[in-house]
């Protein structure tokens, strides 16, 4: 899975604090309208039918905390009704729907699957501060990577609680980036 590298990001975080400088002195806004949201893209090209299932299945199962750290609940532009309203927390037919291709008929949905290379996380409030931008980023690699390695016994049973319990040690152990993200967790009280 490609991820910019710490390195890589402060030399990003610069060029982003000087555009969001031009933004805001052009009176535009991001966090405090209906309609901005950030997507975040990740590549599919290590993901599995099976991957992306667990991943699927934990929006559902954790979306109190993916709304926490998105910073918005579902909305007509990242809803989650797409799978919780057809599967009521079914792996076995969140699969089923994802190998029919019936997960890809919306792009307005949390984590849209119609792009053939990435898929694309739609859930995140607009936002001009480059660290959460930032914790956009890791949260949604980490949560691919954590739903890679996870079985698919736990994701489809333990209480949630624990999943996310599970989730945030993973991040933990995940070296620098894991402790920019572990802050930014912390911060939201979750």
């Amino acid at each position: 899975s490609d991820l910019l590298s710490v390195g890589s990001w402060h030399d990003y975080k610069p060029e982003l604090d000087r555009l969001k400088g031009a933004i805001r002195e052009e009176g535009g806004l991001s966090y405090d309208t209906n309609t901005c949201g950030v997507h975040v893209h990740r590549s599919r090209k290590d993901l599995t039918e099976l991957h992306i299932t667990k991943l699927l299945t934990a929006f559902v199962r954790l979306r109190p905390w993916f709304e926490t750290i998105a910073q918005r609940k579902s909305c007509r532009w990242g809803s989650f009704s797409f799978i919780s309203d057809t599967v009521d927390n079914n792996c076995k037919l969140i699969y089923k729907k994802l190998k029919d291709g019936d997960m890809v008929r919306d792009r307005y949905v949390a984590l849209n699957l119609r792009h053939r290379n990435t898929i694309e996380f739609r859930i995140y409030k607009g936002t001009l501060a480059t660290d959460t931008l930032e914790a956009y980023i890791l949260f949604s690699h980490f949560i691919t990577e954590w739903a890679k390695q996870i079985r698919i016994v736990r994701i489809m049973n333990d209480p949630p609680e624990d999943l996310w319990e599970n989730f945030k040690s993973y991040v933990k152990s995940g070296g620098l980036l894991g402790e920019v993200l572990t802050k930014y967790i912390a911060k939201k009280g979750i």
